[in-house]
């Protein structure tokens, strides 16, 4: 995980104060920062299993600059994704 300062871990505390859930949430984004993470889709019924060191943001982003209708289609539901769909992100981010 990537260390924090003095003042990141004031801030998160002082969140935990008034939104415990969101505090937890981002305690556990930053965990993942700079973290490879294995992760699995389906593919006309065969598993892939691959290794993301993206953020998910970082991976939403890139299915932006893709042409293909699935990224596309990804990318504008960006803010509703399902786990798997998110993981379909990393994938195609990772394959370009």
């Amino acid at each position: 995980m990537t260390e924090l300062t003095a003042n990141d871990q004031r801030c998160i505390s002082t969140l935990f104060r008034t939104n415990p859930a969101a505090a937890a949430a981002l305690e556990f984004d930053l965990s993942r920062i700079d973290q490879e993470i294995e992760m699995q889709v389906t593919r006309k019924g065969e598993i892939l299993t691959f290794i993301s060191n993206l953020t998910d943001q970082e991976a939403i982003n890139a299915l932006g600059g893709m042409r293909s209708s699935f990224a596309q289609s990804l990318y504008r539901f960006r803010g509703r994704l399902s786990a798997n769909q998110l993981a379909w992100a990393h994938y195609l981010s990772r394959v370009r």
